[in-house]
């Protein structure tokens, strides 16, 4: 059986590619194309995003897992088909939603693009030749595509095309390797109000003046602020509107947790920086600054970095300054730990040196050098081997051995 359709650019008649997204009761998606990994359920996520050329235009989201919910509970979906918004879910699969309304089983849209019914212990979804949603009572689903929107899908459930190399494809087109990356990318603002969570007011319990703090340029409002530089660029890439409710709708569910706020606007510059746009400093002292490890503190601006390599020829500096953890004073970087210029010991042409360790540099062993903790630098003075030494080399350095 053929169709017609656009593939590579060409319309023509293909074969008839009509394809499944499953997401099984132990959390494992299984791609469009094949393709299969572990389902996070803290985060809310779309499914499936179909390119605005094709003319039924679908997207699936499916919403986190509450952590306190009941075994009867379900993680509630949104699907946007026949230009209907459908959600079922939040309590259990049978409760349905159209355009915000509950409807009653079975139910058939004038138009005639849309059922909704109930088959055994499930509740379908089904836009006859387009998408047919199957989502059962114990939390499987099935998403049946059809050929029409191959080569033209986003979304967890992958890219389209009968090639299972390139299923982790982001928003802005681009594929990856890292899942993490991926399924970051495709995080949706559904997982604040998919179906039960009402608005935003109801969820700061009705306190206008705590969500007008809450929206202020202090907390959430850092990052659609129009006179903040650091997220400018990215609000016509990234949809910021989302993001900014997310984090309101957070700080309303958590009563201001600071953490909640700062994951927030973290997300949203992760999501920046994935679309490949440039985000500017928007930690401070005062406002979420990084959590440093010992020996270290947080600074808006740094320029220059003192490692235990370099200590002899000082620090190294950049052009341009990026916020982070820099060394308190009187420590240095070893490796990802700030210690103390003594535990640095020495560097001499090349190689690192432990404080006191004792070597000679010629071949002969008559210039013998230690390094010295206190500032770092390697002493030397002539001093031979004994006469019952001999001299031997190891690893590009020197040392006197006793003869056996």
């Amino acid at each position: 059986e053929e169709v017609c359709a656009v593939e590579d650019g060409y319309q023509g008649c293909f074969p008839k590619r009509e394809t499944v997204c499953l997401l099984s009761q132990n959390e494992v998606l299984h791609t469009f194309d094949g393709a299969a990994y572990a389902f996070p359920s803290e985060f809310s996520y779309t499914l499936l995003k179909t390119c605005p050329e094709r003319p039924e235009y679908l997207e699936i989201d499916i919403n986190k897992k509450k952590p306190d919910a009941g075994p009867a509970w379900l993680r509630g979906l949104r699907i946007l088909v026949a230009n209907q918004e459908v959600k079922i879910g939040g309590i259990g699969a049978s409760e349905v939603k159209l355009n915000g309304q509950e409807v009653e089983l079975p139910f058939f849209h004038p138009s005639g693009k849309l059922e909704i019914y109930r088959n055994k212990n499930s509740t379908t979804v089904e836009s006859r030749g387009v998408v047919t949603v199957q989502y059962s009572d114990v939390g499987l689903l099935y998403i049946r595509l059809s050929t029409t929107y191959f080569n033209c899908t986003g979304g967890l459930c992958g890219f389209f095309n009968a090639n299972v190399s390139d299923e982790f494809c982001l928003p802005n087109g681009k594929c990856t390797d890292n899942l993490a990356v991926f399924l970051e990318s495709w995080t949706t603002f559904e997982e604040i109000c998919n179906g039960e969570c009402g608005d935003l007011l109801k969820a700061c319990n009705n306190d206008s003046e705590l969500l007008k703090f809450y929206r202020s340029r202090s907390r959430c409002g850092i990052i659609n602020d129009p006179s903040n530089s650091s997220f400018l660029e990215c609000h016509g890439v990234v949809n910021v509107t989302a993001y900014y409710r997310t984090c309101l709708f957070r700080l309303c569910q958590s009563g201001g947790n600071e953490s909640e706020l700062c994951d927030s606007v973290a997300r949203y510059a992760s999501a920046c920086k994935n679309a490949d746009v440039e985000v500017g400093p928007w930690r401070t002292y005062d406002f979420c600054p990084l959590e440093c490890p010992e020996n270290s503190h947080f600074e808006e601006c740094i320029i220059c970095t003192e490692t235990c390599e370099t200590l002899a020829l000082g620090p190294i500096c950049v052009d341009s300054c990026s916020e982070g953890c820099q060394c308190d004073e009187g420590y240095a970087l070893l490796g990802s730990q700030c210690v103390t210029r003594s535990e640095c010991g020495c560097n001499f042409e090349g190689h690192q040196l432990v404080t006191n360790e004792t070597f000679w540099v010629d071949l002969d062993c008559q210039i013998f050098c230690y390094c010295n903790g206190t500032d770092n630098s390697v002493h030397c003075e002539t001093v031979p081997c004994k006469d019952d030494e001999y001299c031997m080399e190891e690893g590009g350095l020197y040392y006197c051995q006793a003869r056996t």
